[in-house]
């Protein structure tokens, strides 16, 4: 009596559905960490409950969301959506147009509640490369969106301005 080997292309089937179950089990989980980033945001943008005396969150609160954010990174997590940067039509949803005139894009702009506290790597949410003229620059970034090994999770949501002339809420050709 002999014992037959499995097929080669049989192990082959069996270890490709074993690398997509885990490949989708930690896309969940890494949704599941986008809420808690989203959470952490929204803290430290416009604190409410749970504030020091000063107002303000405590500084624990900003060390734990930048240590939550590190981690995520190094585990291939990308937050997307910068003050200053061109909107890509690709990564960026554009929730709200802003006419702009003879100002420089990117600044002054979103530093009321949506603004970002500093990255994981401590650059200021405006310091990314600025647009040319013309361009539609990301002025505000309501919502960050998320990219994990290369795989778009979720686009970020974001204001973004135009050179004069364009009425809030409508794009330009």
């Amino acid at each position: 009596m002999s014992v037959r080997e499995p097929d080669a292309g049989a192990c082959a089937r069996a270890l490709r559905r074993q690398e997509d179950a885990h490949r989708a089990r930690t896309e969940r989980l890494m949704y599941g960490l986008i809420d808690v980033l989203d959470s952490f945001d929204r803290l430290l943008a416009a604190p409410a409950a749970g504030q020091e005396p000063d107002g303000g969150p405590g500084p624990g609160v900003g060390a734990i969301a930048r240590q939550l954010e590190r981690a995520v990174r190094e585990e291939g997590l990308e937050p997307l959506g910068r003050v200053g940067e061109a909107a890509d039509p690709l990564t960026h949803h554009v929730v709200d147009v802003r006419p702009v005139r003879g100002a420089r894009h990117g600044t002054g702009i979103g530093a009321g509640a949506g603004a970002r506290p500093p990255d994981a790597d401590g650059e200021p949410p405006g310091s990314a490369e600025r647009a040319g003229p013309g361009a539609e620059t990301v002025v505000e970034v309501v919502r960050r969106g998320y990219r994990f090994h290369g795989r778009l999770l979720r686009p970020a949501s974001v204001v973004i301005a135009v050179d004069g002339g364009t009425e809030p809420g409508a794009r330009e050709p």
